[in-house]
């Protein structure tokens, strides 16, 4: 194997836990409101 790509991977490897939480960060609250919108809209008309 080339002695190159392991930096890269390595870099990837450390990088890939902190991509969920920046995702998360950025779509978790858009995400939810429309969440919480789309649950309130449809339990309204099944009317819970």
């Amino acid at each position: 194997m080339n002695r190159r790509q392991f930096p890269a991977l390595g870099t990837t490897a450390a990088a890939a836990p902190a991509l969920p939480s920046v995702t998360a960060t950025v779509v978790h609250p858009d995400g939810f409101l429309l969440a919480g919108a789309e649950l309130s809209g449809l339990s309204a008309r099944a009317g819970w």
